[in-house]
């Protein structure tokens, strides 16, 4: 029985970011359960395509950028996800309004690939009023038939079900909170917690979670 393979699409991955975070700690928690993880992504400005393997054992596929148009997309991604010559089981595509996004999913249809859509933010009423003049268009023609086309979508929290029915979406939809790996994060030494822990007067905060808008 060979090893169930899953892709993630990530046009702009590895760079820093929370979105990056969030597929690296997924994917190595896959790695860790059996699954073969395959990461897609787009070369910047001043690098080369290239097929390699990270340290933790994703292996990384990096094709042409994407130039002045904003929905062009590498021929010879599209021509691997269509022909499915890494002979993946599942097509995780992640990012909102992001026109690569509609080719690969394009591409895994035409692969009997299913994919799913994680947007990796809620379709808040607030956030498509901030440039809505150009998200409403993008909606109507491209979004919403590109995530009602996929198999399922893959929101952050309970409350963005609701979000997403709201937003014209009739699509399976399942919570997956974003990954995390302990690993990156350096541990302070003991000495230096026990130093800290016994200053008193000096208000101290823990904060986990993400700086939004609302």
């Amino acid at each position: 029985m060979t090893q169930p393979r899953i892709a993630n699409f990530l046009g702009h991955y590895p760079q820093p970011g929370g979105t990056t975070t969030a597929v690296r700690g997924l994917s190595r928690a896959l790695i860790r359960l059996g699954w073969d993880v395959i990461i897609y992504c787009c070369a910047e400005e001043g690098q080369s395509s290239a097929n390699y393997k990270a340290d933790d054992g994703m292996r990384v596929v990096r094709f042409g950028g994407r130039g002045r148009n904003p929905f062009h997309v590498d021929p010879k991604l599209l021509a691997r996800v269509s022909q499915n010559q890494d002979e993946i089981d599942l097509l995780i595509i992640h990012g909102m309004f992001y026109p690569p996004n509609l080719a690969l999913g394009a591409a895994a249809k035409r692969a009997g690939i299913p994919y799913v859509v994680c947007p990796h933010g809620p379709y808040h009423p607030e956030l498509l009023r901030r440039g809505r003049w150009r998200k409403l268009p993008y909606g109507i023609f491209y979004e919403r038939p590109f995530l009602n086309a996929a198999s399922a979508i893959q929101v952050l929290a309970e409350d963005h079900r609701k979000l997403v029915s709201n937003y014209g979406v009739r699509r399976p939809v399942f919570v997956v909170p974003n990954g995390f790996d302990c690993r990156g994060v350096p541990e302070l030494p003991a000495a230096q917690v026990a130093q800290q822990g016994s200053q008193e007067g000096s208000p101290r905060f823990l904060y986990m979670g993400r700086l939004d808008l609302h």
